[in-house]
Formats: C-alpha cells, structure tokens, sequence
C-alpha cells in the first residue's frame, strides 16, 4: 500500500533514466539458411483422390447425402535450399436428392463449351525468395480526385442549411421521381451499313481509327485530364506520395537478407455454389442431430422398412406392388400387400405394412430383404462409381424400366381392377375408377411420400382429407338415413341405435384424417367433441360441394348442450384447401384438405398479465405475457362484449371494455383506473383482430415508454388535454388512434418542447425542453427498438439524459460545472452513476476528491475519448467519454492505470534542457539531460497539440509528434555563453550528426535556414556580449512502450539509432496472395412443386482490357479486337493473325500489322487479397471487383437485384490505367503482447443500385427454416424487453466480468456509401401476412412496403450514409463492431423513415442530417485507394506473373523478383467428364457468330428502360456483332465457345461506359425428373428460347426438354418440351423467331425413326389434321443431330406414361 501511494506522490516530478531503449529480438536462425545444402530432394505427390462422404444414420442402414470429391496433386523441388512447391486441388460436390434420387451439385464443374467438364480447380504455389520490407508507419491512403468545378456548385446549391434550433425535423420531399439520365445511355456506335464481311475487311484496312475504341477520342482525353489534375496534386505512385510525416524512407531499407516466403493462391474459375430447398433440409438435419447429440439425447436407429404401403379407401379393399420377374419380364410377382380389414374406426389406418407370402415366394424373411432391394433406385449406389458417371446418358430403355417397373394393383369390390405405374416421386395423382356407380365418376389418390431417410409410403386414398388443428379430440359423424339411401355397408360404430347420427372416427389434435371414398363423395360430415359429454352433435354438417365454391370463406359450425337451458356452444372454424395433383381430372373431384380451427385464440403482447371477461357467456380467462389461448365456447357471428381487466399496473386496478364483430380490424379500449389519482389517467389498449382462418385477438400497444432521464418527464398528445407522467421505475404503456398525431414533451418545471410525431423519432432524435425562467435546457436523447415480444405492433422508447455521469473509481468523488454564477458540487460514491442535466452552455466541468481541497483541471465533457487529470498527492485520475450522436454522452471516471497518460518524454540530451508546453500556452514544463517526466494536458480543453522546445533557445518551439510510431531530426540553434575569467565553458561543439548521415536524409533543410536568420536586436544585448551561436542536431523517436507512449529527444546518434529500431520496419515472414475469378451462389427455390432458379448471386471478375501505345500514349482497343485478342490469349496462341489486316505476337506482347505497337492487358479478378506477415506486423491489402445478384425468374420487373455503379471502371490515375473496384479496402495491424494495435484501417465502397421486389423477397424468405416458439423462448424475450427498465446503458455494455483482448485504432475509415433503391409492392397485395405470429420472418417485408397501403406501389430513395472515422481509440472487438452496426442501422432507418414511409424524422442537431450533409459525405467515385508502395509493386509482379497484367519493359522492376512468364495451363489434358446431354457437334454445322450474339444479347441484357432505348440497344449490339463476326468467323471454332466470348464482350462494353445492365448469365434450366443439374449454357438458351414463344409470358404450359439447330446459319431449330414439339424458323439475323408448327407429344403413335437426312414423326391419325398418307418430318443435313433428337423424343414420350394406368396385358 506504502508503495503505491509512493508511486501515486511520485507520479507527475521528473525520474532519472536507468537505460537506453532498444528492440529485443529473439536469436534468429537465418544463419542456418544461408549454409547451403549439396542434397537435391524433390518430392513428388501423384493424383490422390480423396472423397468425402456424410451419411445419416438414423434407421439401421446408411444414407448418403453430401458427397465431396477432390484430386490433390502437389510437385516440391529442392526441399532444402530452393524451396519451391507446386500444387492444384480439384473440387466437386454433389448432394443427395432424396425425391429425385439424383445427386444435385452443391459445387458446380466448370465448363468452356458445355460438352466437356472438368472440376473447379486451385492452384498453390509456394516458394523462397528475398524478404521485403514491412513498414510500420501508415500513410493516408485514399486521395481524392478533383470534382468539376460544375458539380461542386451544383453540390453546394443542393445542401441547403436548416435555421440552427434546438430540434431538428428532416422532412420528406414531396416531389416527382427523378428519372435516369436518359440522354446519355449509351455512346454511340459509328454507323456501319450492311455490307459484306469483305468490304469490312476493306474498311477494317483502311482505317487505323477502327483499331481503337470509336469514343475513345474523346474519352481519352478526359481521362489525360483526368491524370493531368491527379498529378497535380502529386498523385502519381511515387515513392514520395507515401512519405509519412516523420521523415522519409532510406531507399535500401526496402530490402533485407532475409528470406521470406512467397505463397500464391490462385483460381481462374469462377466458384459456384448451388443452394437447393434438398440441401438447406440435409443442413438442417446435420444441424438438429449434433445439437442433438450435444444435448445428450441418445440417437436410437429405427428399423423402419424402405417402402411403406398404406391402404386408406376406407372401404372393403386390397392394393398389392408388382415387380417383373428379373429371368422372365411377362411374369409379375406380389412384393407388398395391404388390406383394407373393416375392424374397428380406430385400427383403419395402420403404420406398416405386414407382409404376406404367396405361392412361389420364399419365406417372408427372403420377401423382406427382396423388397428392401427394391426400392431404391440404381442411382443410390452410385456414390461409390467413379467420377466418369456424372453425366451417365438417358437411355430410353432404362428410364422406360424405372418408371414403369413397378405397378400397383388396386381391388376394390364393385369396380375393376385398377393397375396403375407406381409413383417414384412425391405427389399425389388422381386414379378413376369404373365403372360408373351411383351416377357419380369416383376417383382414388396416390400419395407417395419420401421422407429424408429414403423411406417411402405409398397411399392409397380417398380424395377427401380432414385436419384437426385445434387442441381437442374430435369425434366425426355421418347420417344412417343416407346410408341406408345409397343401400352401402355401415363404417364406424353407432353410438346409440335410436340415433340418426353414426360416428365414423376420433381424429386427435394434428392429425390428419381421410374419409372413406363413398362418404367423402356423398355424406356431409358433423363433428362433436369426443370427450365432452355434455355437447350434442353439430347441426350443420361440412359437405365438400358446399365448401368448394367458396373457397376463401370460413365456416362456422357449433355444437348445442344437449340441455337447452345453457347458452354454452362448442364452435369450430372450418377452412377448405385443394390439394395439388399432378393430373387434373374433367369431372367434379373431392381433392380437398379439410381443417377445423379454433373459432378465437387470444394473445397477449402486453409486459404484464390481463384478464378477459366475456358476460354473455360468463366466461373468464387469465392471459399471461406472451401467452395464447384457444377458446371455443364463443359464436363469433355477433356483436360480443368483452370486458379487459389489468390487476397491477402503475399501482391501481384497470378495466376497460369493447364489442367486437366480423367487420373490425383494430379497436381501441380505453381503460380506467379504480382510483382517480394524478398518475392513473385513463390509457388506450389496442385490440388487433387478424382474421387469417381463426380469429386472432391480439392485445397490445403501440410503443412502451422508459422514463431513463432522472427527471419527472410529462408527455400530452396535442389534440386532446391528457398529461401523462412517465414514471421512472416502471414501464408506462401508450397508443395513439390517429399515428400521424404529435405529441410534445415536457421534463421537470420545464416549458413544453416543440411538437414531433412519435412515428418519426429514431435512435438519434434529441428533443429539447426550456426552462425560461432558470435559463436553461434539457436535452433529452431518444432510444427506439422494437419489442422482442410483440415485433409487428411494439416499439419501446427510452428517453435518456443527454449525459451521464459515472464514478468507478473505490473513493468519492465531488463533480461542478464550470458556472460563473455559482458554484455547486455534486457529490458521486463509489460505483454510482447519475443522470447529469448542464445548467450553461460551457459543457466543462471540474472534479475533486470529497475531503480534498485541490480541484482539478477543468475539461470538456462532450470531447470523446481519454484524459487525464492530475489530482491532489502527485495523484491522478482518468476521464473516459464515450458516445456522443447516437447514444448519450457517458463520462466515467475511472482508476488511473498505466498508459493512460499521453505522454512520457524521456531527455537523453547530454545538456540540454527541454522546455516542454501545450500549444498557446504559457505553463512550461522544464526536464533536465537524462531524466523523464509523465505529461498531461494543462488544459484539456483547449487544442491538444505538443511543442518543445531547447530552454535558451528563443526561437518558436518544434511541434511535438508523438500520437503515432515516428522519428525525425531538428537542428537546433543554441546561444551559448562563455565566461570571460576563462572557467568552464557551457558550449556544446556542433557534433558529428550536422554532415547529412547517409541513412537519414535531411528533412527540414528551410528550417535550419530559417533558423539562421536571427534578429539582431536579440544578439546585440548587452548580457550577451561574450555570446557565440552554434548548432546542434536533436534527434526524437516516438514509440510505445508496453501501454505507454513515449517521447525520446537525444543527440546521441547511437542512442537515436538504438530506439528508432523498436519502430523500424520488420522483414517480411510470409507474403501470400490469393486469387479467385469469383464465387457465384445459386440459389434454388420451389413454387407449386416446381423447382425453379430464383436467384444467382455473385462476385466477378472484369473482362481484360487491351491497350496499344499508339502516338505516344495508351489507347484503348475497340471491343470486337479486344475480343478477338482476348480469345487467341486465353487458348494459349503465341501468335493471332486475320488474314493480312492484324498480326499480333502474344508471347512478346507487340502488334505487328498494321503498325508495329507495345500491347498491354490489364485484368482483375473477381476477389483479391494481399497479406504480409513479419514479427509483428500484418499489412492486408485487397478488393472486390464487382457485385452483382441477379432474379432468375423469368418475366420479372428487375432482373437485377444489386449491381455496382461504377460508370467507369477503367480510369487513367497518375499516367497508369487502374481498374475500379466496388469494394476497396487495406489495413495495417501490430501484435503487442495484450492488445493489437491497427494502425490504419482504410475501406472504400463505391455506388450501389439495389432494386426489390416484393414477391422476391417473399419467395427468399421462405427458403429459411422455421423455428417454432416456445413458452421458453417467449419468456425469454419478454425478460430482455424488460430488463432494460433495470439495468442503466452504462452498465449495459460492461455487463459481461470476462476480460477481453482490447484493441487500439489509430486510424479508421470508411468511405460515404450511396445506396440507390427502388422498391416495388405487389399491385395486389395478397393476404399472407400472419401478424399474429411474432417468428414469422415475413413481417418483415411487411414492414418494408407498408407504404403501398396508401396508393403507390413504386419507390424510388437514396440512401446517403456518412463516412465513417475513428482516431485513436482504444476498444473490444465486440464494442466496436456494435458501434459500426448501430451506427449505420440509426442512419438506414432515419432515411428509410424519412424517404420511403414519407414520415417527418426528428434528427439530431449534433447528429448527421443527410439532407444537408457537409463534408461527411461525398462521392465515393472520386476516392481512389492507395496502399503500401511495396505492397503495390509486389502485387502487381504477382498480377504479372499470373497473366493478369503486362509486365512493362520500360520500367525497371524495384525488386530483384525472379518472375518466370506466365505458364498457360492446357486444360485438356487435365481429367474432364463429357457431357453427353447436349447435341453432337457437327462439322457440317458452324452456327453464325451473329445469330448467337444476338440470342445471347437479347436474352441477358435486360434493363428497364424506355423502347427508344430499347431499340438504342439492338441497334448499338447488332453492329457490335457484325464487326466482331469479321473476326470470329474466319475461325472453325465451335459455337458453344461463343457464349464465353459474347459475356465478355458485353462485360468490356459495361466496363468502358456503356450505360446498360445485363444478368451475368442466363436462368438455370432444372430438370423436371432429375432435380437440379450441373448449369449448361445450352439448355439454359433451350429455355429461353421456349419462353420467347410462348404466347401467354404469365401461363407456363411447357416443361423445355432439349433443342438443336438443324441448319448451318443456325435459322431453323427443333425444340422439344415434355408436352409439345416445336419447329422454329428466323426470317434473318435480328429477326424474330416464328413457330412453324407445332405437334403435342401425346398425339405421337410411335417412337420417331431417322431415315436417311430425316427424322420422321408417327402421328396418331384419328387426331393429325394432315391426310393419312402423309406423316410430319424434320430435316438436317446431320443425321447424328437426328438421331440424338430421336432419342430426346423418345424419352418425353415414355416420361409422359409416369403415374398413368397401365394395360391389363403387361400383368
């Protein structure tokens, strides 16, 4: 204790210095490397194939369901002394398709031209080389580019100044939509007229201007101005440019003898990811067994059989499964039978099947094993074939022998037999039944169902199903009298023989029931609660005729008391549903599900209990917080009076009450109080009625109030007269009738505040009370969040004061504002944070201990971060303040610990004494040679700026730079005195350091001119007579030491040179790079049963750009040679030629013909890392090239969701092309030995266009796994809503006792980010909202286009967030990330509110108003990011060296980088799988260039733009594809390779500047049989094509099955859909598509055969339309074409037998 109090006395005197600081640094053995080895070892690894399987096992046998397949090779030559290692992994995934019996990609293969496809591939090379070094200063790195005198005065015409007032109100515009600028869409194209491919050629020679992009005249000289002003303002990358303040870097230091090693990651495709409904539940059930597992419940396995028969007919009856004998197909054997036994009600449905023996089987052991083998398909077990059997071929015959190998065979006594190919998939289908009985066409249904473990139920049904969906036992009852009618057996049990009524079954809560097949079609059913004695059954019965001509209305049906003197019903809520079949049958079918609900559910969304009262049938019930009740003894057909109690709410007993009937949606109960008192005014309670199936009654209200202020706090609502006080301790709840009303505030004995609406008050909203007559203010700060118990209705406001203050320190403290007209002091105890309301405006304040004296320093309370005040005892003591425009200033005072303090300055100076003092003030500091000294700011709150200065020089101090890691020199003048009895001499002989050190160079050459410039009147004193000027040099290094930053100040260079090394730059460790085209994320969604790609989500590459040196400078290729030459670069072509026009050298990288010219290629792939590694050090630098996210869907508003609005993304910076990238970022980060410090952290993000659909959004959200709530989950919830009543915000965050890592951020920035959004509601807006479930995640979207209410469907906002800074501050991870998150989800919701719910927003004077931004936010277009010089040159080495950029033999590599020439891979050589799925390619058959391009064009780029524009495009696209046709079709190359070429194309021309959006590739084609497949382009065109002839855009009635052209111009195509065959013609290129004829595929009688050039349709003739003698042909002159169509046709014909009746013959 002595020993800290010493310390505390001792804490602000100067103390001697012991040592000289340098860096420790552990024995390295560097040494050992540089012996060299005379071994060789090469270690070689050969192909390994590793595959990964995930099974379940959850039944006795096992199932597969992720299979992962990978190839590692890796080569590593000379092990010991050159290490170099070479390795690539190849990767696919497949999941299990459980429905389909398929395995679907989970990653995609990669193909060039469809027909060959090999696995996604990366590439690792590591190896050697010579260390650079790794800086530890960080520099400012982004610029900005000067703005157009224009837009600037634009800019500042557009931010208008609000009149300064206490509160601030951001109100909507009211004005009309501004449109896109139209004029400027796209740059023109020069005019080409139609001619010849030979006249192009001619004009291709004639002119050198068509070499270059035909708008790049004048883009290229914008773009030199462009440089023109970045080098005005020294923006080339130079050296200089990253010069930090603290003098510059010695050249050699860039490079150690070290050795580092060099990793590169790399892969050239894209990475896709297929998302499936069949992989999100395969994760899902991953997910429950290990949380299973972890729970340590045990997994038993089931023995449960593979195939389930089920018989549910209800009638006398038996369906038994045939399967043909393997050795004789003409006969059939019984693998599985079902009876239907009519034994009991109850037993009619039993779980399992037993089995039966029949004659000629073996024993039911044998029976049981064969029908085991079964089932599954042959696919199940291909998990264990090789890889070559991805793409196995359709044969006819074998999906012929799948779909029609098994066949169920119904008995039903009164009709004939029935035998129909049993269902392999899913779903129901209808079944007739003859003959006709009772004038009526009855019908069956098979169910098939396959659960996730491969087991399969086959029933067989009735159409008409039941569903109990309430909580009680149902008995269901039929009429005797028709039975007796229709002459048929009784079903059930008669409960009474003298009663009418016959109960047929029991159905439990949740279960589902089917009605025997004569019942459902002609009995109306009654129902009567099983257990309920007292009740008789219901009068009404549910007949399904009636139900089904009104499908959407709710029947209502009561069952009586059997004594008629109780009002008492039991009432049901019954709702009709179709159920979906895959055949629809002509004549009247009961395929319905039938459910009966609970008639009323009440749910309480209120924090405390409530009791409903309902005196009609003097029912009473008590609801707790979060609870539902059922209740069934209620008609809701009138008028009910309901009666609302609440027991304990502000301390008094409330009731209030209201009728309700069928035409309310929302009704207001006012509720009063027993006691009239002034804190028990009356309040409104909101009653919702959600009308879905039952009757939701959900009881909330509008917001909960917490009064957080300290203050007694009076709101009044400004129509009517009502105050109510806020109460401190308790929650106070409030509803509005009218949302749009304001209220106003009032705080203490204040005046009221001006009027806001609560609807628009934010997290960020101040609000303002005046005191007139004390003068002063009360600043109230609001918090809002939405309630975890009630989401959809609650938002809960907690008003704060605009500071707190806090003492966390063990003594006690006293606390004054700095107030000229009185001095008041608080008191603070240990542990205790209060509320603190500013009397002036000074916003100072001064502390001392409670029994001291001694006040402190005064300082500011609203300047955020750490200060230090020195207190009494050589003590001190530790202001922290945090928060500020978001949330409540909090000031704490905290324990002072080491390295709070801002500085020590250590004086190492021989003789110097240091005059240490603030900027503009008078109080110095004085520290004599070898002594340190702890400072803190005089005065806190004036500028915290540093100057020093050597005690006899007048001069004007030196400013002090010690935030940061620095060094530097000043040479200082010193006036040295001799005396003139010739004693000892004071003068310091100008050292050693004055000549400029080699490593050093002089920074400050003025200022030691400067200082030489002395005034003579000081010299010509008379004290200094005898006085000589000399000079010194006085070095200073700035570091930190543990916690603790210090100051060093020597002349000594040794000393200087000893601790400039703790803060030196370290060699680096590692240097890896990483690479990636991109990532592509599919994500696939079922609608109707229909498998359909909704969404691709991706991050891409950007096309290459070629440039030539033409007339002194860079130009830009046009886009067609650019194509051209980029195709040529990517097969790996030394050389590219055109005949006689163009020749260009690849290898050398020169153009040839027509002039000779240097070539550069400038590429960026799609993700980009660099990641430097030393000691301590880690410097990341990387970006995002381009987001996109595509809608799939077909005919959709947007098929663009989010894309990047980069304009340009080629720009010229400082004489070098740079490519744009819509998300930038680099950073720097020092590991200490507790805490990380990052020096800088720098993130740039461009302009982004973000475009929603409502029903897209719906159809996303569906895709994610409910949860169900729980009584656990809800008290949960409403513990966390409530807590917040407790718990003070201080104490919110430090909550948790664990300590965590701190980190300390020198420098953080995040760029302004502009988000354009459009939003589009649905027109008709359809009734799926269920608001009264709180987990149901589509309240959301809700939320989002509740505006559409009022009339419009279309929004048009943009969202402007504020840059993000932060210097110096010292924070956990967690605390930080919250801090990003809260920052911009305030600023999301106040523009959101503001912009799009058009609601008046009250802001925050001190806050960020994006209506009049200032300098927080500007174009983020204009910043361009530049990192570490070292690390931009390695990249772009490592960019060379990988053939994203050109290597510049004009400019000498700074580093003696051994970069080998790109090494192009041959990719045919690598193992690769063919597709055989895709039509032959033919010689004969080269489809034209422009007849793709303009398929390709049409189909992906889709903006939603005017037709002008529209045509704008076709026009700029149709002469783009004939230029660029005189390139391609000079080439035999295939047509499938186009599609690669044309996506570049039109990602060049996007690039460039060319205002159009396009998707990044067509719709995933899904199979209808076989699931998701591996994406082929061809298909994917297939279903385009089949969708742009379709007559109704809205009705899809074709399923696509396969298309090939037929002609060598690519004019005539045959597509074949699973219902039709199409024959399409094309008039010309740009032409549209015409359907020549057209035949359904039911109307074929045979198989079609290919004579000759023809392939030749039997029709069935009864039905063509043609004479008899002739039949429908197609013609092509390849016949392999043919005949692969042939089997396409076949294959449709036998898939359209699935689910349909078989002959009796094949039995």
């Amino acid at each position: 204790m002595s020993q800290e109090f010493n310390m505390h006395i001792n804490l602000w005197t100067p103390k001697k210095i012991l040592n000289v600081p340098y860096k420790k640094l552990n024995d390295d053995d560097s040494h050992l490397i540089d012996e060299c080895n005379d071994r060789v070892v090469i270690f070689n690894l050969k192909p390994l194939e590793l595959c990964l399987l995930l099974e379940i096992e959850h039944s006795l046998e096992r199932l597969p369901v992720i299979k992962i397949d990978s190839i590692i090779t890796a080569n590593i030559n000379d092990w010991l002394n050159n290490f170099n290692l070479e390795s690539n992994v190849k990767l696919h995934a497949f999941c299990y398709n459980v429905d389909c019996k398929n395995w679907e990609p989970l990653i995609d293969l990669c193909s060039e031209d469809d027909t060959t496809y090999r696995p996604w591939e990366l590439m690792i090379k590591m190896r050697h080389g010579e260390a650079f070094m790794v800086n530890s200063n960080w520099t400012n790195s982004y610029q900005q580019i000067k703005q157009d005198a224009l837009k600037a005065k634009k800019k500042s015409l557009r931010s208008f100044d609000q009149d300064i007032t206490d509160m601030v109100f951001i109100t909507p515009d009211h004005l009309t939509v501004s449109k896109l600028n139209e004029t400027e869409l796209y740059s023109t194209y020069e005019e080409d007229s139609d001619t010849d491919d030979d006249e192009g050629q001619k004009k291709l020679a004639r002119t050198s201007n068509y070499l270059f992009n035909s708008n790049s005249s004048g883009d290229e000289e914008s773009d030199s101005d462009d440089s023109s002003t970045n080098e005005d303002e020294g923006l080339e990358l130079t050296p200089e440019c990253n010069v930090d303040s603290f003098g510059p870097l010695g050249r050699e230091s860039i490079k150690s003898n070290d050795i580092t090693v060099y990793i590169i990651v790399s892969a050239e495709d894209k990475l896709n990811i297929v998302i499936t409904p069949n992989l999100i539940t395969v994760v899902d059930i991953i997910m429950n067994a290990f949380q299973q597992a972890t729970s340590g419940i045990p997994i038993i396995p089931t023995n449960m059989k593979k195939l389930n028969l089920q018989n549910d007919i209800g009638h006398e009856s038996r369906i038994e499964l045939l399967i043909p004998e393997e050795n004789n197909q003409n006969i059939t054997r019984v693998i599985a039978s079902r009876d239907y036994h009519d034994i009991s009600p109850l037993a009619s449905a039993p779980s399992s099947p037993e089995l039966e023996t029949h004659s000629g089987l073996a024993s039911p052991q044998a029976v049981d094993n064969e029908m085991d083998c079964a089932d599954p398909d042959t696919s199940l077990q291909n998990h264990s074939l090789p890889m070559q059997e991805i793409f196995e071929e359709d044969s006819s015959i074998s999906i012929y022998k799948t779909i029609t190998g098994e066949v169920l065979h119904v008995v039903f006594k009164g009709f004939e037999d029935v035998l129909v190919y049993c269902p392999k998939r899913q779903g129901c289908n209808l079944i007739p039944l003859r003959p006709i009985r009772h004038d009526v066409r009855y019908h069956l249904v098979i169910e098939a169902t396959i659960n996730n473990y491969l087991h399969r139920t086959i029933t067989v049904r009735s159409p008409l199903q039941f569903r109990n969906e309430t909580s009680y036992a149902l008995g269901l009852y039929y009429k005797k009298s028709l039975l007796d009618k229709l002459g048929l057996t009784c079903i059930g049990e008669p409960t009474n023989p003298f009663d009418d009524n016959i109960r047929m079954t029991i159905i439990e809560p949740d279960s589902t029931y089917s009605i025997p097949l004569y019942i459902a079609y002609h009995f109306p059913i009654y129902i009567l609660p099983a257990y309920l004695e007292k009740y008789q059954v219901s009068d009404e019965g549910i007949y399904w005729k009636e139900m089904s001509t009104m499908m959407n209305v709710i029947k209502d049906i009561c069952c009586k008391m059997k004594e008629d003197d109780n009002l008492s019903v039991f009432c049901v809520k019954v709702s009709c549903d179709e159920i979906p079949v895959t055949t629809r049958s002509s004549c009247q079918v009961p395929n319905y599900l039938i459910s009966i609900h609970s008639p009323l559910i009440f749910n309480n969304q209120l924090p405390f209990v409530i009791d409903v009262h309902i005196p009609a049938i003097n029912y009473e019930v008590k609801i707790e917080p979060g609870e539902r009740i059922s209740m069934h003894s209620l008609n809701c057909n009138n008028d009910i009076q309901f009666v609302f109690k609440i027991q304990s709410y502000l301390g008094a007993y409330w009731s209030g009450t209201a009728k309700l009937n069928t035409n309310l949606e929302r009704k207001f109960v006012v509720m009063n109080a027993d006691s009239e008192s002034e804190s028990t005014k009356p309040f409104l309670l909101c009653i919702e009625l959600c009308k879905m199936t039952s009757w939701h009654i959900i009881i909330q209200t509008q917001y909960w109030m917490i009064n957080k202020s300290g203050l007694p706090l009076f709101i009044q609502e400004c129509h009517s007269h009502v105050i109510n006080e806020i109460p401190e301790e308790e929650l106070m709840v409030y509803s509005q009738k009218n949302k749009k009303s304001t209220v106003r505030l009032r705080a203490h004995q204040s005046e009221w505040s001006l009027l806001f609406g609560l609807e628009g008050i934010t997290s960020m909203s101040l609000i303002v009370c005046k005191d007139i007559e004390r003068g002063r203010k009360y600043r109230i700060l609001t918090e809002i969040e939405s309630s975890r118990l009630s989401p959809n209705f609650t938002k809960i406001i907690t008003f704060h004061p605009y500071f707190y203050i806090g003492n966390k320190t063990k003594k006690s403290l006293r606390f004054m504002e700095e107030n000229d007209q009185a001095d008041l002091w608080n008191d603070l105890l240990p542990g205790q944070s209060i509320p603190f309301w500013p009397v002036t405006e000074s916003m100072k304040m001064r502390i001392k201990w409670r029994n001291s004296q001694l006040v402190s320093q005064h300082f500011s309370i609203v300047h955020v971060g750490k200060t230090v005040l020195r207190m009494d005892n050589g003590s001190a003591i530790t202001v922290e303040i945090k928060g500020g425009s978001n949330s409540p200033y909090y000031v704490t005072f905290q324990k002072y610990t080491a390295g709070d303090i801002p500085v020590r300055i250590d004086n190492f100076c021989d003789d110097l004494f240091l005059k240490i003092s603030q900027c503009n003030l008078g109080q110095v500091a004085l520290i004599n040679p070898f002594q340190s000294l702890l400072y803190t700011w005089d005065d806190p709150t004036k500028s915290r700026e540093l100057i020093w200065n050597v005690y006899n020089n007048k001069r004007t101090g030196y400013n002090a730079k010690f935030e940061k890691d620095g060094y530097g020199q000043e040479i200082v003048p010193l006036i040295i005195v001799e005396k003139c009895n010739g004693g000892l001499s004071a003068s310091s002989s100008m050292k050693a350091q004055n000549s400029k050190s080699s490593w050093l160079e002089n920074k400050s050459d003025s200022t030691s001119i400067e200082n030489n410039n002395y005034d003579d009147d000081d010299v010509k004193s008379s004290m200094l007579k005898n006085a000589q000027t000399d000079k010194t040099i006085v070095y200073w290094v700035s570091y930190m030491e543990r916690n603790q930053r210090i100051l060093l100040f020597t002349q000594q260079e040794t000393v200087f040179l000893n601790a400039k090394s703790i803060i030196d730059p370290e060699p680096s460790k590692k240097e890896i790079f990483l690479s990636f085209a991109g990532i592509g994320i599919s994500i696939v969604t079922k609608s109707n049963e229909i498998l359909k790609e909704l969404m691709y989500a991706n991050v891409t590459d950007s096309a290459a750009h070629w440039e030539l040196y033409f007339d002194k400078k860079w130009k830009s290729l046009s886009l067609e040679l650019s194509a051209w030459i980029e195709s040529k670069y990517v097969k790996s072509c030394k050389k590219a030629q055109l005949e006689n026009f163009i020749e260009v050298d690849l290898v050398k990288m020169h153009m040839t013909k027509p002039f000779f010219g240097k070539l550069k290629r400038t590429y960026s792939p799609g993700i980009w890392l660099h990641c430097r590694k030393s000691l301590s050090l880690t410097y990341l630098q990387g970006y995002i090239h381009r987001v996109q996210v595509d809608n799939q869907i077909r005919n959709t508003t947007f098929p663009v969701i989010l894309y990047s609005n980069l304009q340009k993304s080629v720009i010229n910076y400082a004489g070098n092309r740079k490519l744009k990238h819509c998300v930038e970022f680099t950073c720097l980060k020092q590991r200490k030995l507790h805490y990380d410090v990052y020096k800088g952290i720098c993130v740039i993000v461009r302009e982004f266009d973000l475009n929603l659909q409502e029903g897209f959004l719906l159809s996303f959200i569906n895709l994610i796994p409910k949860k169900q709530e729980t009584k656990y989950s809800i008290a949960a919830k409403l513990r966390k809503d409530v807590s917040s009543i407790h718990i003070l915000p201080s104490n919110k965050t430090n909550n948790n006792t664990t300590v965590k890592r701190k980190i300390v951020i020198e420098h953080m920035y995040i760029s302004p980010i502009l988000i354009r959004l459009i939003l589009l509601a649905d027109t008709e807006r359809p009734n799926i909202y269920n608001i009264s479930n709180i987990a149901d995640y589509k309240n959301i979207i809700r939320f989002i286009f509740e505006y559409s209410e009022k009339g419009a469907s279309e929004k048009h906002a943009e969202f402007r967030l504020p840059c993000y800074q932060k210097n110096f501050i010292t924070i956990d991870n967690d605390e930080f990330l919250s801090d990003i998150s809260q920052c911009y989800v305030t600023q999301i919701m106040q523009q959101f509110h503001v912009l799009i719910r058009s609601a008046t927003v009250l802001g925050n004077q001190c806050g960020y108003n994006f209506k009049s931004p200032g300098e927080n936010f500007y174009e983020s277009n204009t910043l361009i990011l530049c990192g570490d010089e070292i690390a931009e040159k390695l990249s772009h080495e490592v960019a060379c060296q990988l053939g994203y950029a050109t290597l510049d033999s004009t400019q000498t590599s700074a580093f003696s980088f051994d970069t080998e020439p790109r090494i192009i891979q041959h990719k045919t050589k690598e193992p690769c799988f063919q597709n055989k799925d895709v039509p032959p390619l033919n010689l004969s058959i080269h489809t034209s260039f422009s007849t793709e391009i303009e398929l390709e064009t049409c189909s992906l780029v889709t903006a939603f733009i005017s037709s002008i524009q529209q045509e704008e495009l076709k026009y700029f696209f149709k002469t783009l594809g004939k230029k660029t046709s005189i390139f391609f079709n000079t080439e035999s190359s295939s047509l499938k390779a186009y599609s690669k070429v044309i996506a570049d194309i039109i990602k060049r021309a996007q690039e460039i500047g060319h205002k159009f959006i396009s998707r990044i590739r067509l719709p995933r084609y899904v199979n209808p049989y076989k699931g998701v497949e591996i994406y082929s382009m061809h298909k994917a065109k297939g279903m385009h094509l089949l969708s742009m002839i379709n007559k109704n855009p809205g009705i899809e009635t074709d399923t696509y099955w396969a298309h090939s052209t037929l002609s060598n111009d690519g004019k005539h195509i045959a597509l074949v859909s699973l219902q039709r065959l199409y024959f399409i013609e094309k008039g010309c290129t740009w032409g549209s598509l015409n359907v020549k004829w057209t035949l359904e595929t039911h109307q074929l009688l045979l198989p079609p055969t290919v004579v000759n050039n023809k392939l030749i349709l039997h029709m069935n003739k009864n039905e063509g339309t043609l004479s008899p003698m002739m039949d429908w042909y197609l013609e092509s002159e390849a016949t392999d074409i043919l005949e692969w169509l042939c089997q396409k046709i076949n294959i449709a014909m036998i898939l359209n037998m699935e689910n349909s009746i078989c002959s009796k013959q094949l039995v």
